[in-house]
């Protein structure tokens, strides 16, 4: 009979902190490009 793999029982939540920050990221990615991206107001100057 084969055990099952223990070496992930004991580890820390990595996955998660790394899921985190890339939600992070990419949240701020597309802010700064939205504002980038946005057309500016038109002033009409006479």
């Amino acid at each position: 009979m084969t055990l099952p793999p223990t070496d992930t029982i004991g580890s820390p939540a990595q996955p998660s902190t790394e899921t985190w920050r890339l939600m992070l990221i990419l949240a701020a990615f597309l802010l700064g490009s939205a504002l980038v991206l946005a057309p500016a107001k038109v002033t009409n100057r006479r």
